[in-house]
């Protein structure tokens, strides 16, 4: 059975300041009242208890039925407060919360990347990418429902973030969306310095590509150019946009269609679904 998600943390400041004893202070402090505000609407929202020999049997006919689909599992909850001592400890059932795969958790959960070779500032740009742009970022590129927007979710999880991490040039990209994303979140120019070297590796990376196979096109290659034409398109650029969309559609016909993509079905479905990727 797949353990629940706990808590998301979207921090949105510098990262040269994400770890300072202020900044922990108020995750910490924030934590403990979502956890009461939680408890409180689930209280509200429980059916009333009859007496307690019948919570007794209907506690024993569930504890029988040996965890089968169905059961409302219930986790204690602790939290910390800024003083270091134990604030709150409540139950909270995991039926209010959204399941997550075992994958989506170690990567949106960790404290720290799962994986060698990116700086401290990278983590970060990679970390708000998984807990931030991936479930909240959606929603213009495919139709809004639960059903669809959790399959675009672990879609992402299970192939496309794979996909960048084997490619570099396609790492540069997401940072680029991170970047953007925390820019206009708390704008900061170090943000716009950011953008612009992540910017500058993704059209390398590309331009490399391409050198080496210009007729049988990637996924990475593709999604880059992708990423690319959203960038433009985000700073105004309409010429070059255009420009990019016509690079993509010469790419999805020398790959052979739409339907030879790879990424799980996750860049066809992009591609259909997002306005952005259409004049």
């Amino acid at each position: 059975m797949e353990r629940p998600a706990a808590l998301h943390f979207i921090n949105t400041t510098h990262p040269g300041d994400a770890t300072t004893s202020s900044s922990l202070s108020q995750i910490r402090s924030h934590a403990a009242k979502e956890i009461r505000l939680r408890a409180r609407r689930l209280r509200k929202t429980a059916p009333p208890q009859g007496n307690k020999s019948e919570s007794k049997r209907v506690g024993r006919r569930k504890r029988n039925t040996g965890g089968k689909r169905g059961d409302t599992p219930v986790c204690s909850t602790k939290i910390t407060s800024s003083n270091d001592q134990e604030d709150v400890e409540e139950p909270i059932s995991t039926v209010a919360l959204t399941p997550l795969s075992h994958s989506q958790q170690v990567i949106s959960l960790s404290p720290v990347v799962p994986f060698g070779g990116f700086s401290e500032k990278e983590g970060f740009l990679f970390l708000h990418y998984i807990n931030y742009i991936i479930p909240f970022s959606n929603g213009s590129c495919h139709k809004n429902n639960d059903g669809s927007s959790r399959w675009l979710i672990n879609m992402q999880l299970k192939h496309w973030i794979p996909l960048a991490l084997s490619d570099r040039g396609l790492m540069a990209a997401l940072f680029l969306q991170s970047c953007h994303s925390l820019g206009a979140l708390n704008p900061c120019q170090d943000y716009a310095d950011m953008s612009t070297k992540y910017r500058l590796q993704c059209i390398q990376s590309t331009n490399a590509s391409l050198a080496k196979t210009a007729t049988q096109m990637s996924d990475s290659t593709i999604a880059k150019v992708m990423i690319m034409a959203v960038d433009e398109f985000t700073l105004g650029n309409v010429d070059a946009w255009r420009a990019h969309l016509t690079a993509i559609t010469w790419m999805i016909e020398r790959r052979g269609g739409v339907d030879a993509l790879g990424v799980g079905g996750f860049l066809k479905e992009v591609i259909v679904n997002t306005p952005i990727f259409h004049e």
